[in-house]
């Protein structure tokens, strides 16, 4: 690279660097950073997201490539946003799908408290694994017929208490929670009837307990307490497909390996923590904690 090289190179930096530090200077906090101060278009976060495909590689190289070999490449970029759509919009459908309901109550039970009821359920389709369907085996043969995630299903179910007091603490947050989630690995060898299927079922339990106190205008604790409980019921089992005409007429199912122990298996938890922070100025803060488990 010569010297006008770095010179145009190190302006370009410079140039994002002061403008992101001048744009950054509206932002009150990290939660307006994040989020935009919720004000920005779709649009502009559209594309946001496709410059983001642009890595440091392609920054780099692509004046070097134009250079040499001409701008025409350039066309796969101002083709890519409508190939995602149709993409997304037509091909996707065909090989996923999935539901998904959410729901939350909030009640008030008195001035300085609420209830929160939540319920989540989500379930997908079968999933794919074509990184498996491509695998070759030592004949130069597809190694799977079939290889697939079975239906995932997901059931959240929790209830929230939040309440402020004066006393030992001045906001406090108890949450209790159940999750179920339903899986499956399923696999067939290539010019094989045997379909080998390994599922899942997962409980669990937990119940949340936190709560923080200011003291003074400068010191903050928070302090807490988590528990928890995973049942997991681990099934393996082995079919035998009976084939018609190239249709799956009959299964024959027969006892397989699990993935996971096929007798059961929990695993329980328990933890509190306490912290401890104290501002020192504006944007200095000291933090210490302690968590045991």
């Amino acid at each position: 690279m010569s010297n006008i090289d770095f010179i145009v190179f190190s302006s370009i930096l410079i140039t994002i660097a002061v403008y992101g530090a001048i744009k950054n200077r509206q932002n009150k906090n990290l939660k307006s950073y994040i989020l935009g101060d919720k004000s920005v278009k779709w649009s502009t976060i559209g594309l946001s997201v496709m410059a983001t495909q642009a890595s440091a590689i392609t920054f780099l190289s692509t004046p070097g490539q134009g250079y040499k070999e001409g701008m025409s490449f350039i066309q796969i970029y101002l083709g890519l946003p409508l190939a995602l759509i149709v993409v997304s919009a037509v091909f996707v459908p065909i090989y996923y799908k999935q539901k998904d309901f959410l729901q939350k109550f909030n009640f008030k039970t008195s001035e300085n408290s609420n209830l929160i009821l939540n319920f989540q359920f989500s379930e997908s389709s079968n999933i794919s694994r074509f990184d498996k369907l491509s695998e070759i085996n030592e004949d130069n043969n597809l190694k799977y017929a079939q290889w697939y995630y079975g239906p995932q299903k997901r059931l959240l179910s929790s209830i929230n208490y939040n309440l402020t007091t004066k006393s030992l603490f001045d906001k406090g947050s108890i949450i209790l929670s159940h999750q179920y989630i339903n899986e499956s690995r399923n696999s067939r060898k290539f010019n094989s009837l045997e379909l080998r299927s390994q599922e899942e079922k997962l409980h669990i339990f937990s119940v949340n307990a936190d709560f923080s106190k200011n003291i003074g205008q400068k010191n903050f604790i928070s302090y807490g307490i988590e528990t928890t409980k995973n049942n997991l019921e681990s099934i393996g089992n082995n079919y035998i497909l009976s084939v018609s005409n190239n249709d799956i007429v009959d299964r024959l199912k027969s006892p397989g390996i699990s993935r996971y122990p096929d007798n059961g298996s929990s695993y329980n938890s328990i933890a509190g923590y306490f912290n401890v922070k104290r501002m020192i100025s504006e944007k200095t803060y000291l933090n210490a904690g302690s968590r045991f488990s």
